[in-house]
């Protein structure tokens, strides 16, 4: 067997706060926290004994660059993103803060300020000078609503932004900001001279790699920035080469034409791949992130919450673990098992019941089911998904809804996330964040937040996202406000959860990989073997 099989768990919130100095206490926030201070430190990592040369990573969709780089995306364009937009920290395998473009971070007693200082010699892909004016612009940039950014409503946090000199700032908050660090981990930095171009592929960044060509709906290519003023990349470039479908992108990693698959590797292929020595796999499981059936709540009969609860109870996510996922646990609230948010309690409540269904259904007076069909809104590059979507839709019948797939591109899909118009149902996509701490997860992910993509809007459910966003206290006092929030996310029945959004990846036996805590992908860390 050739597997690197592991499980992303990491250690709890309150252990994260505390390293990055934001252990929330009875009157805020415990500690100054400093921040890199010049570290070389990188975690262990090691090029010796790697080569590069170009990677070609397999990937089920194109490059979509409308709201990049603050309406953050998955697979490719996230990918991409990653690679050429630089943010200001990162987590390291611990979940500790560490310097990227950011020299140190200061962050006040109070909670309530913190002090910037930028690395020197950092530059754009142009050869332009990365300065604080360019962090300020992005802060302000990011908190627009015509950007629809996940990330507005944290950075709305950020009252002044004050500028000392083209290396150092400093940031005042309107409140205490347990979950600031989430921000510069997050945050891609955009060029505002160039900023009206992202959408032709025009990607001016500050990361170890700059976009030099993009064909759409076939390939995207990246190479190297010599410029760059971290660790040299191993890599020479990376090419996106897209497929079709996930089998199609197997025959390809099997041929050699392909490197590396990223989360889209069947599970039928990863256990072939797992048992055999030619090709490595990867599962990342616990990661902050989740498979779901979405539903629209502005769209009739989606307006009623026992119609909703019924399509809930009619989930067999048993059968969707045994028979497609494979790999995973179930889940119906939207927390990873590390996260302090998360209760088994809670996620044990709802439970796959077709006659609780039908009498729900009678009492919202559909007594003989639904009298039109409902639409869901599918990805069809997503086969997993596709599969679980068909059981789901057998159940359905049996209660008396008929759901009709429509498919759709990624692209299409991403703006009807960002805007809430999807059709009376999706699947295909997944909501992410879960990893950070639960004031970030529910600012951020798009069907998690208020306004969500679900147009959901109980009042319980608002008072109970705003509750964990102005949270604080000690650990009882944080459970209550988390217990609530998954309460009310539960029976809203808007947002239903079936499984982790587990990674399955696979790669050329002679290529080494890294990833971080939470599986996504540091391709300027990966190198061939001699």
């Amino acid at each position: 067997m050739n597997t690197d099989e592991t499980t992303f768990i990491k250690q709890p919130i309150s252990r994260r706060t505390a390293i990055r100095g934001a252990a929330l206490g009875g009157a805020g926030l415990a500690a100054a926290a400093l921040i890199g201070c010049s570290s070389d430190d990188d975690g262990g990592f090691s090029s010796e004994n790697l080569t590069g040369g170009e990677l070609v990573v397999g990937v089920g969709n194109d490059l979509n660059p409308k709201g990049v780089p603050y309406r953050l995306q998955a697979s490719t364009t996230g990918m991409v993103v990653r690679h050429a937009f630089g943010t200001l920290l990162q987590y390291d395998e611990e979940l500790q803060a560490e310097p990227y473009l950011a020299e140190s971070v200061t962050i006040a007693d109070d909670a309530m300020s913190c002090e910037i200082k930028l690395r020197e010699g950092i530059t754009f892909h142009d050869g332009r000078q990365f300065t604080a004016e360019d962090v300020k612009w992005n802060l302000l940039k990011v908190t627009e609503p015509e950007q629809r950014s996940q990330l507005g409503q944290i950075a709305k946090g950020v009252e002044n932004i004050i500028v000392a000199d083209d290396r150092s700032l400093r940031l005042e908050f309107n409140r205490p900001m347990a979950n600031f660090t989430d921000l510069l981990v997050i945050s891609p930095m955009a060029d505002p001279d160039t900023f009206d171009q992202i959408e032709t592929g025009m990607f001016n960044g500050t990361g170890p790699y700059r976009l030099t060509e993009w064909n759409p709906k076939e390939s995207v290519k990246m190479e190297r920035f010599e410029n760059f003023v971290l660790d040299t990349p191993v890599m020479d470039s990376i090419t996106f080469l897209q497929f079709q479908d996930n089998q199609a992108q197997g025959i390809a990693l099997e041929a050699g034409d392909v490197h590396y698959i990223h989360e889209q590797v069947s599970p039928e292929d990863y256990e072939r791949w797992s048992a055999g020595d030619q090709i490595k796999t990867r599962a990342a499981i616990e990661r902050g992130s989740g498979w779901y059936f979405g539903l629209n709540c502005a769209i009739p009969p989606m307006d009623d919450v026992r119609v909703r609860k019924a399509m809930n109870l009619a989930m067999n996510r048993d059968r969707f673990l045994n028979e497609v996922l494979l790999i995973g646990r179930k889940m119906t609230t939207p927390w990873p098992t590390f996260s302090p948010a998360f209760d088994e309690a809670i996620d044990s409540q709802v439970t796959y019941d077709l006659d609780a269904a039908k009498a729900l259904l009678a009492e919202a007076g559909y007594p003989d089911g639904l009298p039109e069909p409902i639409t869901c809104t599918l990805l069809p590059t997503r086969l997993a998904q596709v599969r679980c979507g068909e059981i789901w839709q057998a159940d359905l019948a049996k209660i008396g809804i008929n759901l009709e797939f429509k498919q759709t591109e990624y692209a299409e899909m991403i703006g009807m996330l960002s805007s809430g118009t999807f059709d009376q149902a999706w699947v295909g996509f997944g909501y992410g964040f879960g990893q950070f701490q639960p004031a970030t997860t529910v600012q951020v992910a798009f069907p998690l937040r208020y306004p969500n993509t679900s147009n959901y809007e109980a009042q319980e459910w608002i008072d109970a996202v705003e509750a964990i966003k102005n949270a604080s206290g000690g650990a009882d006092e944080l459970g209550e406000v988390y217990d609530r929030y998954t309460q009310a996310f539960v029976d809203g029945h808007f947002v239903l959860p079936f499984s982790p959004r587990t990674a399955l990846n696979a790669r050329a036996g002679n290529l080494e990989d890294y990833l971080n805590v939470y599986g996504i992908p540091f391709f300027e860390r990966f190198g061939f073997t001699n």
